[in-house]
């Protein structure tokens, strides 16, 4: 038995073997020439191929194989753009449903400064119950993108977790509001702190610290004056 094996097989008898080395003839022919048969054209009949093809198989039989052979080479292309497709869509589809990394976790503390020194100093305390907000924002077009909330614990210490990553935005913890009735004034420029949500950037941790944002008391706490002519005289001798 005689085979011809590409995606496909053909059975025949010894006697049409000819008939299948035309075939196979066409086959590659078709497979490097765009399926265009105009070169055949150029065969005559003293061309042996030319021969088995017009002469020794009926011609019907002979184009029905053919137009078997054309849908065989029609299925390998199809085969092969299915298979381009999943290459390109698989890879996206495992990324899609692989698990996520851990959250960030945004961390930082809400203070009072009983001195109104605009700064943490030794008389500083910490806030319990303080509420913050993490705020992103679109490089491009400055909307708020998305917000967080969360609240100090009882040593002022906040963490709130992220899951998205936000490497096209601007992101900010902000001072929300502060339960301490005597200490509700903002500190100016102690009233966001800027954090970076992106894994694209070389830190390694999931840990992301704001600094340290603040409230001032309404009125200056006793010793306070000590405090800051120390602070002062540290200022002077450096």
């Amino acid at each position: 038995m005689f085979y011809l094996r590409h995606h496909f097989s053909l059975r025949c008898a010894p006697a049409q073997a000819n008939f299948y080395h035309a075939l196979c003839f066409c086959f590659l022919y078709a497979r490097f020439s765009n399926f265009t048969l105009e070169p055949l054209l150029l065969l005559n009949s003293s061309t042996p191929i030319y021969s088995v093809l017009t002469h020794s198989y009926p011609k019907p039989l002979l184009i029905l194989h053919f137009l078997l052979l054309v849908l065989s080479v029609t299925s390998i292309m199809a085969s092969r753009a299915v298979l381009l497709l999943a290459l390109c869509v698989l890879p996206a589809m495992v990324v899609a449903i692989r698990p996520a990394k851990n959250p960030f976790s945004v961390k930082g503390r809400v203070y009072c400064d009983r001195c109104r020194a605009g700064f943490e100093t030794s008389a500083t305390t910490y806030i319990a119950g303080a509420e913050v907000m993490l705020q992103c924002k679109s490089r491009t077009t400055n909307e708020v993108v998305y917000t967080k909330n969360g609240k100090t614990d009882s040593s002022g210490a906040y963490t709130i977790y992220v899951d998205e990553d936000h490497a096209d935005e601007v992101c900010n913890a902000k001072l929300v509001s502060s339960p301490h009735p005597e200490c509700r004034e903002v500190t100016p420029g102690r009233d966001e702190a800027l954090v970076i949500l992106t894994r694209y950037n070389g830190i390694a941790s999931d840990d992301r610290y704001a600094n340290a944002m603040g409230f001032m008391s309404q009125d200056v706490a006793a010793g306070c004056a000590e405090v800051l002519r120390q602070y002062q005289e540290f200022d002077n001798e450096n």
